[in-house]
């Protein structure tokens, strides 16, 4: 069964455009609250991130559960990561985060939370959406004095800064934080400041408009000038939601989800902190990587794309450490879902007991040939992925003998009428080949195709 309104990471699209509107956000709400299948009175955490919607549409979800006599408690500007933690924390039965994550301010959408933490997965997406297409308001009533401003987030503090104190290993570092105009742009420099290094900000004036615009995780080029104009030691940049983030060395080489990954797991090995001498990445994940773990007898599994499959896979698999190419990172013994402030801290931490730079414990990883395309299609991405021509191309190259067996993944956008390829291999010329096989092979599917 397909679903409908939510994409790889919740509902997400242009604002007052369906489902992105008040209505539907109302209807979000009271579909919640019968999907919260529990007596008595329920629980809810609502953060968002800076963009110029999210009021209106958290006033919408508002008038909602108060309707339903819910109890609202309002972080207000936060990570979705803190919804997550709060959300567990504080015994909530559901924790709602209004965002678009690294989309620009047009966009908007909301993340779900179950009461551990975690999103909710496919099937119970599906159950959500069902009640939302059969909603019918009955029984309305305003119930009020319910509605509660959280401003204490001190237990996230707390258990964010005790994860590394390693004999203060990162106190005098310098560092530069681009703050992506989002989320995290008061909370990180406070978090970075206790931990006892040297903040220089970037990017942490919003305006509504101007989260992630040419700014963070996704636009790491002003990141790196920085740090070699401020002779940093290092660089952090975050998304508009504050669960993803990228880096960059003194050197100002940018370093990607993979290598961090790279980095990571293999501190986590020497400190004997990886369980089962394995991580959970994605069907994105580089080749590159895998090779580079096999050295040290590390074993990758890969996951769909989305932290909420790499989370399932990490519990199928019984890991405690998984992420994506994108910037995703999940300490499962710590936290139900992507935090970009803890993964920044645990980055750091690791550089300084492996008592190595970046250059050095990536000095055997290899990047292999990956090219990443969209295309914009005027049929349907489903029928075009279930095309049998398609489907037999992929299976050959998957029978292909491993060296020489390219990594294919086409999936369709939540929120475009969009494809996006995924192409890697050993050899800069497969890789090509294979892609080119593709695009024609989608051409001869839809022809008004384009390449964006």
């Amino acid at each position: 069964m397909m679903k409908r309104f939510f994409g790889t990471d919740g509902i997400r699209g242009k604002v007052n455009i369906h489902p992105v509107t008040e209505d539907f956000f109302f209807k979000i709400a009271k579909a919640i609250n019968i999907f919260v299948n529990k007596k008595g009175k329920k629980k809810v955490f609502i953060g968002r991130d800076t963009r110029e919607s999210g009021q209106i549409l958290e006033d919408s979800l508002l008038n909602a559960f108060k309707s339903d006599g819910v109890d609202c408690y309002l972080l207000g500007i936060v990570s979705t990561p803190i919804v997550s933690f709060m959300t567990k924390y504080c015994y909530a039965d559901i924790g709602l985060m209004i965002s678009a994550s690294h989309n620009q301010f047009e966009d908007n959408g909301i993340k779900i939370f179950k009461n551990n933490g975690e999103k909710l997965n496919d099937k119970e997406e599906l159950q959500l959406e069902n009640i939302i297409l059969n909603f019918e308001e009955t029984n309305f009533h305003n119930s009020q004095n319910n509605v509660h401003i959280v401003e204490d987030l001190s237990s996230y503090y707390k258990k964010i800064l005790s994860l590394t104190k390693v004999n203060k290993l990162i106190l005098n570092k310098k560092i530069v934080v681009d703050c992506a105009n989002g989320s995290l742009y008061e909370i990180a420099p406070k978090i970075f400041s206790k931990a006892g290094l040297e903040v220089i900000v970037k990017n942490n004036r919003p305006d509504g408009r101007n989260i992630n615009k040419k700014c963070g995780a996704l636009y790491p080029n002003a990141l790196s000038q920085s740090v070699l104009n401020h002779k940093a030691d290092i660089g952090i940049a975050f998304d508009g939601d504050g669960d993803r983030m990228i880096m960059c060395d003194q050197n100002g080489t940018i370093i990607d989800g993979d290598k961090i990954m790279a980095i990571t797991c293999r501190s986590l090995l020497n400190q004997n902190k990886l369980k089962g001498s394995a991580i959970v990445g994605t069907h994105m994940s580089n080749i590159g990587l895998e090779e580079f773990l096999g050295k040290s007898k590390i074993k990758l599994f890969r996951s769909d794309i989305g932290d909420r499959y790499v989370v399932e896979m990490m519990k199928k698999n019984n890991c405690n450490f998984g992420g994506e190419q994108s910037g995703h990172f999940i300490y499962s013994d710590y936290s139900s879902t992507g935090d970009a402030l803890l993964s920044a801290l645990q980055i750091l931490t690791s550089l300084e007991i492996e008592k190595k730079t970046v250059e050095e414990i990536l000095q055997d990883y290899q990047t292999y040939p990956q090219i990443l395309i969209n295309l914009k299609t005027s049929k349907d991405p489903e029928d075009i992925l279930q095309n049998k021509d398609l489907k037999d191309y992929i299976k050959r190259c998957k029978s292909k003998d491993h060296e020489n067996q390219p990594l294919i993944l086409i999936r369709k956008s939540g929120t475009e009428r969009l494809l996006r390829v995924m192409v890697q291999s050993r050899s800069t010329k497969l890789t090509n080949e294979t892609k080119n096989d593709l695009i024609n092979i989608i051409y001869k599917l839809d022809n008004t195709c384009l390449e964006i």
